[in-house]
């Protein structure tokens, strides 16, 4: 789409981003029935119980509803709790289109995550190894990518919508410290998927989706965007740590705080490094490319990373 985007062909509008966007879902599934087509797998399968079918796909169906309720509702209600609330979900939406565009990187993983961990549910170590492995890069992403909106939020602003207004700065702020809860979320909540924990999931995502809502509620009026901000943090970060326990108790995990020590140091020298070049160190884009470049050689350095290519790899030839 850049050829439309950046008018090297014609202008876009809302109808011709559509019709790109109707067209690419086409030629996707007509791929994908083709290569079913030709694997010959849409026309081995006998006659099923649509009963069945539904009842087993509902538990998939229920999560995927609640997660996008927990993630999408709140911009709903800010725009229809405030007298001003067309203004309110703009300024939210400056910021959320942000937190969305990270958790790409956590969408990635975790529909890797359960896959891997349904096939391997019985070797523990490897799963341990895996789900380590996961939460450190994504948790580095995360603690990276937030800190760097808290030190420069205006700098974002000016250079995606060319403006400088406080309130924006401090909305992108609090908006994007949710993205460490989305990670935990999406590795946490892939494994209690991937091991058919249905019932536990599904009420974790129950409470935190009314735990946003009554903070919305309460919070808007007075509060606007920001009030959503703060309702996200709360439900999102109390959905994460629910995640974590009942999926470490699922997979009988030993509970350590050592990793959390070494995240929470670690996120601390990274702010600290952030504000000590942002006092001498003029040009924020050479403090982002260095940030990056630190960030790069620590994930790489991990020694965890080279032992699970390796299972990863003999998992592959087996």
């Amino acid at each position: 789409c850049s050829v439309f985007l950046y008018g090297w062909w014609q202008p876009i509008t809302i109808i011709l981003f559509l019709q790109l966007q109707l067209f690419s879902f086409v030629l996707v599934n007509l791929s994908l029935f083709f290569l079913l087509f030709r694997k010959r797998m849409l026309l081995s399968a006998g006659r099923v119980n649509l009963f069945v079918v539904l009842r087993q796909i509902a538990p998939f169906g229920a999560i995927i509803l609640l997660m996008g309720m927990h993630y999408r509702l709140d911009g709903f209600l800010l725009e229809r709790l405030r007298p001003d609330g067309a203004l309110q979900a703009g300024i939210y939406a400056t910021a959320y289109r942000l937190l969305d565009a990270a958790n790409m990187i956590g969408y990635l993983t975790a529909s890797f995550l359960v896959a891997f961990v349904a096939r391997n549910r019985n070797d523990k170590p490897l799963l341990r190894s895996i789900l380590h492995l996961s939460l450190s890069g994504l948790l580095s992403v995360a603690i990276a990518t937030s800190w760097f909106a808290l030190v420069f939020p205006t700098t974002i602003q000016k250079a995606l919508y060319h403006t400088a207004d406080p309130l924006n700065d401090r909305v992108i702020q609090l908006c994007l410290a949710v993205l460490p809860a989305y990670y935990l979320i999406q590795v946490y909540g892939s494994a209690l998927t991937a091991l058919a924990e249905f019932g536990v999931f599904i009420r974790i995502l129950l409470s935190a989706v009314a735990v946003n809502i009554a903070f919305n509620f309460f919070l808007i009026p007075s509060d606007g965007a920001v009030g959503c901000c703060i309702a996200a943090l709360i439900s999102h970060y109390g959905c994460a740590i629910a995640c974590y326990f009942a999926a470490t108790k699922r997979l009988a995990f030993p509970r350590s705080v050592k990793p959390w020590v070494f995240f929470a140091c670690a996120a601390v020298g990274l702010l600290l490094l952030l504000f000590l070049l942002k006092t001498t160190v003029h040009r924020v884009w050479i403090i982002l490319a260095v940030s990056v470049l630190l960030l790069v050689i620590i994930v790489t350095q991990l020694k965890s990373i080279k032992t699970i290519v390796r299972l990863l790899i003999q998992q592959a030839h087996a």
